[in-house]
């Protein structure tokens, strides 16, 4: 599978470097990233609201987790200079171990 048919590599590899990056092509990285997230919190709340799953965390911080984790969330950081993105996934990462450790 070639990189292009594949956006999130595509995507991870121009955030890594985005500060080299033309103005308009860092705007449509951001604008991917962005997306996705909203995207993904949706799917989270909507199945927390049906009762088909209980997160950790705000679906928004667990969308930031499930979407990149850890190094994902350097790259986003590094994409939108947002460092509650980094923030984000350490502190459901904690959750999600404390939550493992009392099982």
């Amino acid at each position: 599978m070639s990189l292009i048919s594949r956006p999130s590599v595509v995507g991870g590899a121009l955030a890594g470097e985005m500060l080299a990056l033309p103005p308009k092509v860092r705007e449509r990285v951001d604008h991917f990233f962005r997306t996705h997230q909203v995207w993904l919190t949706k799917i989270l709340e909507r199945g927390v609201a049906r009762g088909e799953f209980a997160l950790p965390a705000p679906a928004p911080k667990v969308a930031r987790f499930v979407f990149g984790g850890l190094q994902g969330a350097l790259l986003v950081k590094r994409t939108t200079d947002d460092p509650s993105q980094l923030n984000d996934v350490i502190a459901v990462m904690k959750l999600q171990l404390a939550a493992r450790s009392s099982v």
